[in-house]
């Protein structure tokens, strides 16, 4: 197993998709799609984006149905990403499990919206990186939810694009490293 660790988060970290007084905590560790069991939601979502996106070098939203993982969907973020610098992503829309992991719907708010500048860049940096080599990311992490143990999580961040040419959105699963889904729920357009 190859696991890369990320030298620039050391320190623990307010958050990376949440308000700051949830705790997704450092170091963040980059994982291989290999490294997450087969039926955990980021990799049932890495093979569906996979396998939509074939040889072309960036997935358009068009090819992307919902419908296709529907056990996922609770586990999804959605950004949009509007411009090529930072502080320009915005959660379109958050699942249910997310919102009931974090405590709140940040559903219409700019990502980071709670943290300080240097915080908000150290975490949007992953953001920006799939943007920037239209290829996923995926990320271990230590997470509190709110009156909870901390627990292990798994993120995965995917380029989608509107119009084919750039990267307009980061489709974001995060659930913790134990979660499971029925194998068969991943189905073929």
């Amino acid at each position: 197993m190859k696991v890369v660790r990320d030298s620039e988060v050391s320190r623990p970290s307010k958050n990376l998709f949440v308000e700051s007084n949830k705790l997704i905590r450092g170091p963040l560790t980059k994982l291989n799609s290999s490294d997450i069991e087969e039926l955990h939601p980021v990799s049932e979502f890495y093979r569906h984006w996979h396998n939509i996106k074939n040889d072309s070098a960036l997935l358009n939203r068009e090819k992307f149905s919902p419908m296709a993982i529907p056990r996922v969907l609770p586990w999804i973020i959605v950004f949009d990403h509007e411009g090529n610098t930072t502080n320009n992503f915005s959660y379109r829309l958050a699942g249910e499990e997310i919102i009931g992991l974090i405590g709140a719907d940040p559903t219409g708010k700019f990502f980071g919206y709670e943290l300080l500048d240097a915080e908000r860049h150290n975490q949007e940096k992953y953001l920006l990186e799939v943007c920037e080599t239209r290829l996923p990311v995926i990320l271990r992490a230590e997470f509190t939810p709110p009156g909870r143990q901390e627990q292990s999580i798994i993120i995965g961040l995917f380029p989608l694009s509107l119009n084919g040419e750039k990267v307009d959105q980061v489709y974001t699963v995060l659930a913790p490293v134990t979660e499971r889904i029925a194998s068969n729920e991943l189905r073929k357009l």
